[in-house]
């Protein structure tokens, strides 16, 4: 795992674990791939905001599991895990539109003890998705919102229902005119 100097002074620089963290000269020679540093994905930075300073070696190996994944913040990825949030109202189904890769749930759920949330899914070969947390979707902004407060307030179901309600609906029209479109008044 690879971290630049800028988010390791803001994440664990003048903290005790410190310590733990390395630097590092120069690249080996057979390295000639693009290094990215590992907070640059969301579900790291997820996991090392209440994780990093008091649980070193559970957030290590936490993000060691993310980044052997492919990012997320590419777009869509093929032939992958994928994870999926039961129906509240029926668990036996999920809720349509609404997909999360193993690197978000490790991040999001797994790291924060909400591992319960989603369920398991493997599509079938082929199948391309687009992780509904990577910067990339639509809905990531508010679907993160939406987790964020529902897990500070720890209440999932709230999530589960939001995520039903919104993932089959069309984007909001901003400031186009629409037509045909029930709303709130």
């Amino acid at each position: 795992m690879l971290v630049c100097e800028t988010c390791f002074l803001e994440y664990a620089g003048f903290l005790t674990i410190a310590g733990n963290f390395e630097e590092v000269k120069a690249l080996p020679l057979e390295m000639d791939t693009d290094c990215i540093c590992a907070f640059k994905l969301p579900a790291v930075r997820a996991c090392s905001e209440g994780m990093l300073p008091k649980y070193y070696e559970r957030w290590h190996e936490l993000v060691n599991e993310m980044i052997m994944e492919l990012p997320c913040t590419m777009g869509a990825i093929a032939d992958a895990d994928w994870y999926v949030l039961p129906d509240p109202d029926d668990p036996n189904v999920e809720v349509q539109e609404f997909d999360v890769c193993v690197a978000c749930y490790t991040g999001h759920f797994k790291a924060t003890g909400f591992e319960c949330v989603l369920r398991h899914k493997k599509y079938p070969a082929g199948t391309e998705r687009i992780c509904d947390f990577s910067p990339v979707a639509a809905r990531s902004g508010q679907y993160l919102r939406e987790w964020q407060r529902s897990k500070f307030v720890g209440e999932t179901t709230v999530f589960a229902k939001f995520v039903k309600r919104i993932s089959l609906l069309a984007l909001c029209p901003q400031s186009s005119s629409v037509k045909d479109r029930t709303g709130l008044d």
